[in-house]
């Protein structure tokens, strides 16, 4: 027999308590069907749910807070300035603090992605940018997704064709892969890192986008690269994530047990990457390589990209149910690089 409502909240916000305090537990077993990866936001979860559906998870709370709201994204949420924002397929731009959420704009129908900005996010649609002071960019090509870039420009790129805009807003360049389509992109001093889905990493020089080099990875990038002490970091899908010298020499590799579905991700632990063929989450040395750390899930798939902030990973897995179980992992302190743990 099913527990009354309110039995199961407290049940469900005593096993969140014992979720923060024990990473080892079997996970917490969520009564939502997530539909988007979970934001974080100060220690706070946000879970976007099936019918518009959210519950919030704060730290020390006896039981998860649901809003009254019913909010269904039209694109994935974001956290920046602040809350946690949501744009919606009615095209109304949603801001939420606290669990409640309140109305910051409207006219964004064909939302495509949120971009982390400020006093806003950016919103990427169907056919034009809107900048977080409102002014509107058009483009020349159907968008398919973009992210935010280190000095506050963005990425915006289509099926065939890229743009990279400037923190103002300005269009800088385009591009066209000879082959394949354009993938994420990060910015590395005067150059932009980015790839095709034919198996190339490629790098452009970020003043006027001219091609400087080109190396063949053998596997689509499966996340944005990283940039970090003079190497760039990319894991692509033939199982591999490797480390590269502006020159293009390749400093080292490391083969993954399973295709590397999320990451890598820079953290002070080291470089992290999920695993979804393996279910794990796997902590290695930028110096060479070497892994110093693994978590494996208990149970479960990894569909969803895990959540980092600061030393906690959130992860969201899936068994036989159509919820999930949610897992609160820590990483290790930081270590020597190069001596696993």
């Amino acid at each position: 027999m099913r527990p009354p409502l309110r039995q199961r909240r407290l049940l469900f916000g005593t096993a969140c308590l014992l979720l923060a305090s024990a990473a080892s537990a079997a996970g917490l077993g969520l009564d939502l069907q997530v539909r988007w990866p979970p934001v974080a936001l100060g220690g706070t979860l946000y879970l976007f749910g099936e019918e518009g559906r959210v519950q919030v998870l704060s730290p020390g709370e006896a039981a998860p807070q649901c809003s009254t709201a019913r909010l269904e994204p039209a694109a994935a949420p974001v956290s920046c300035a602040g809350a946690v924002w949501v744009v919606d397929g009615k095209g109304l731009l949603w801001r939420m603090e606290a669990g409640l959420p309140k109305i910051e704009g409207d006219g964004f129908e064909g939302a495509v992605a949120l971009l982390p900005g400020r006093p806003r996010p950016a919103v990427l649609c169907r056919d034009r940018l809107v900048l977080p002071s409102g002014d509107v960019r058009p483009l020349s090509f159907s968008p398919v997704s973009a992210q935010a870039l280190g000095d506050g420009g963005w990425w915006v790129r289509g099926a065939g064709e890229a743009a990279r805009f400037g923190p103002e807003g300005d269009l800088r360049w385009t591009w066209t892969p000879r082959k394949g389509s354009p993938e994420s992109a990060v910015l590395a001093g005067d150059r932009i890192i980015t790839g095709t889905s034919s198996g190339a990493l490629v790098a452009l020089r970020d003043r006027d986008g001219r091609f400087i080099l080109k190396y063949r990875t053998g596997g689509a990038l499966t996340g944005p690269p990283v940039a970090s002490g003079g190497l760039v970091f990319f894991a692509t899908s033939n199982h591999f994530l490797r480390a590269m010298r502006a020159s293009g020499q390749v400093v080292w590799h490391y083969r993954t047990e399973g295709r590397p579905d999320f990451g890598p991700w820079k953290t002070p632990q080291g470089l992290l990457l999920a695993e979804a063929a393996g279910d794990r989450l796997v902590l290695l040395s930028p110096v060479d390589g070497k892994v110093l750390w693994t978590w494996r899930c208990p149970e479960g798939s990894l569909l969803v990209e895990p959540v980092l902030e600061g030393s906690r990973v959130w992860v969201l897995a899936w068994g036989d149910s159509r919820t999930p179980t949610l897992h609160a992992v820590d990483l290790p302190p930081a270590l020597p690089q190069g001596a696993p743990k």
